[in-house]
């Protein structure tokens, strides 16, 4: 295991303080011995990706981290990612896969998976924004991780974070100088091309809960807890602070045609499938922006991956 002895990669990580409000709101409640419910969303390095366990992966280490610093209260953790997809379908379906848990603390990763067009920023944003207005008001912390050639979205994704005040922390910035040097090598850390190996998932979390034990150790000195999160006007805008997810549990079609249901086929909701014939599948909604996600297959062993296809505008 690669050992962090002087700190240095782990202040290294901090790309922006925020504000720890809200974070220190979650710990509050938590030393008062109520039910508190952590959450991570991203892709698949949030799913597990690269970890040989699933208690090795950087989210169950992230929450082992509170049970043991809350000994005797339920920390409930809800791992959120789903491989192979961005903030774009993060954004429709966080209400079902997270926000219904009501969560007090949330990591959000998205720094390899998202692109750079102004629906992505769009997207994230919307996404940052649906979390901190969520019931519990969580608190929120951004991560960024990297591919081999050392790029991500980080740029501008940390200019949302800060425009929102978030605490948020850079595995590509603590690492990527070692590797770099040649201190570590990239094998070192990482599974693959973009997968963090147990070492990396290992200093995901530690960049992650340092930065929590910091707000641990001065938790006395957060004397005014209830401010609400009232959050700025949006940077790129508000388009996607509604958007959802409609499938096969929340919409009944007014026509099946020669399509049925099918609840293997889709990682979120039931979905549908053609049967065979020409009859459309006939749905009626009312929205300003409509797509569909579709499950992808791909040729030989490449696996196969949610995708969300925008296939209807009206202003």
């Amino acid at each position: 295991m690669i050992q962090d002895k002087n700190g240095i990669l782990s202040a290294r990580s901090i790309v922006c303080v925020g504000d720890r409000t809200s974070i220190a709101r979650a710990m509050q409640k938590a030393a008062n011995g109520s039910k508190l419910t952590i959450g991570c969303i991203g892709g698949s390095i949030t799913e597990g990706a690269g970890a040989s366990s699933w208690s090795t992966n950087y989210a169950s280490l992230t929450g082992k981290w509170w049970r043991e610093r809350f000994t005797g209260t339920e920390i409930c953790c809800v791992n959120a990612g789903i491989g192979a997809t961005g903030s774009i379908l993060g954004v429709h379906r966080v209400q079902e896969d997270l926000l219904r848990f009501k969560p007090d603390f949330v990591v959000v990763e998205y720094g390899v998976n998202d692109g750079e067009s102004p629906a992505d920023r769009r997207c994230f944003e919307g996404l940052i924004g649906r979390i901190l207005l969520s019931e519990n008001e969580p608190g929120v912390m951004l991560m960024f991780l990297t591919n081999k050639e050392g790029t991500n979205q980080q740029a501008w994704q940390a200019k949302i974070g800060a425009h929102y005040h978030l605490p948020m922390a850079s595995f590509r910035d603590a690492v990527w100088p070692e590797i770099g040097d040649g201190r570590i090598k990239w094998e070192d850390v990482e599974a693959d091309i973009i997968h963090p190996n147990d070492n990396g998932h290992y200093l995901v979390a530690k960049f992650i809960t340092d930065r929590l034990a910091e707000i641990h150790a001065g938790l006395d000195a957060y004397t005014s807890l209830d401010v609400p999160n009232n959050i700025p006007e949006p940077l790129y805008g508000d388009t996607y602070r509604h958007a959802q997810i409609l499938g096969g549990e929340s919409i009944i079609p007014e026509a099946m045609g020669s399509w049925g249901i099918c609840r293997q086929t889709m990682v979120l909701q039931p979905g549908w499938v053609a049967n065979g014939g020409s009859m459309p599948l006939v749905l009626q909604v009312q929205a300003r922006n409509i797509g569909i996600v579709y499950k992808k297959y791909n040729s030989g062993d490449m696996g196969r991956h949610a995708t969300a296809k925008n296939i209807f505008w009206r202003s």
